[in-house]
């Protein structure tokens, strides 16, 4: 008895049973899981580069406020 037809990305077609189709469908899921699992990943790598962004934003004002400091400090012993 003919439960199924399958068609394959390259448009072959087999007769199946229920348990093929069944399991057909499980990997088909799996692969969608994956995908996901993939697209969280890429989105947790943007976050992480962004967050490197704005380390490195911090990090150059820290250091031009360092520099305005010793600026200042070279004025106050000019004039002491």
């Amino acid at each position: 008895m003919i439960d199924y037809i399958q068609c394959h990305s390259n448009f072959n077609f087999r007769i199946v049973n229920k348990e093929v189709q069944k399991a057909g469908g499980r990997r088909q899921e799996a692969g969608g899981k994956r995908q996901e699992a993939e697209g969280r990943r890429q989105k947790a790598g943007g976050r992480r580069q962004k967050a490197g962004g704005r380390r490195q934003k911090a990090e150059g004002r820290r250091q031009k406020a360092e520099g305005r400091r010793q600026k200042a400090e070279g004025r106050i012993q000019e004039y002491s």
